[in-house]
């Protein structure tokens, strides 16, 4: 069993080859987007019914107390490394004139110049990156494509611990913003419409928080680790 299979980037050429072949000796392949189980397939020559689609589940996040509260608290916050379109992001809230957190990796940014109004942050304990995302008016998912199959640990700390979230339109976050309504959903790479997104974003703030909060605990339960017991489970049973 393959658990927990992904690939941010697509191997090719002598590497898509070697990996295809590699990969015809696993009997499973437990991946966290049902849009994962059709790519690899197809991707790697594989039946699609040797990969199973599980939803990402965890404990909610730690949150630290925080002392410097980055902009007085008006500010939307990003985080992560995997797949983000920072350089968008970065430009979106120049253009919307919003104070933005980023919280990245070394590299995340490497070559960009950051507008007075953005802040990177790197390295920094878990519980004080939540803590910052809990203080701010709400997270971005900036992500690079429509099929760039990253975010799902972001999406579900944010919605456990009850913060806004604006996501890029990626299929592979389907199966977990499903019933998120369009005003918070952009289409990656534009400019345009990221910017009005953060607009609307930070104007219904106060609307968009307390019906988030709303199900915080919903989300907490649907995401629970027993769900992996489950699948683990079945797989074990039906190894083939």
């Amino acid at each position: 069993i393959a658990f927990s299979f992904n690939y941010t980037t697509l191997p090719t050429g002598n590497r898509q080859t070697w990996h295809k072949r590699m990969l015809a000796n696993v009997d499973r392949f437990v991946v966290f987007s049902n849009y994962e189980r059709q790519l690899y397939a197809e991707y790697f020559g594989l039946p699609e019914n040797r990969f199973v689609f599980t939803p990402w589940t965890q404990d909610p996040p730690p949150v630290a107390a925080l002392n410097d509260i980055p902009f007085g608290g008006d500010y939307i916050c990003a985080i992560g490394g995997e797949g983000r379109d920072y350089p968008l992001l970065i430009e979106a809230a120049k253009a919307s004139k919003t104070p933005l957190v980023i919280v990245g990796r070394p590299h995340s940014l490497e070559g960009t110049s950051l507008p007075s109004n953005v802040k990177f942050m790197s390295n920094l304990p878990l519980a004080t990156t939540w803590a910052i995302a809990q203080h701010s008016q709400g997270m971005v998912l900036p992500l690079k494509t429509s099929t760039t199959c990253c975010g799902q640990i972001t999406v579900i700390s944010a919605l456990m611990l009850g913060i806004p979230l604006l996501c890029a339109d990626s299929v592979a976050l389907h199966d977990y913003i499903q019933d998120q309504p369009r005003e918070l959903l952009y289409t990656p790479g534009s400019l345009t419409d990221l910017a009005d997104k953060l607009k609307f974003f930070r104007t219904n703030t106060d609307q968009l928080k307390q019906n988030f909060r709303s199900q915080s605990a919903r989300n907490t339960e649907k995401f629970d680790r027993s769900i992996w017991t489950g699948t683990v489970e079945n797989l074990l049973e039906n190894p083939r």
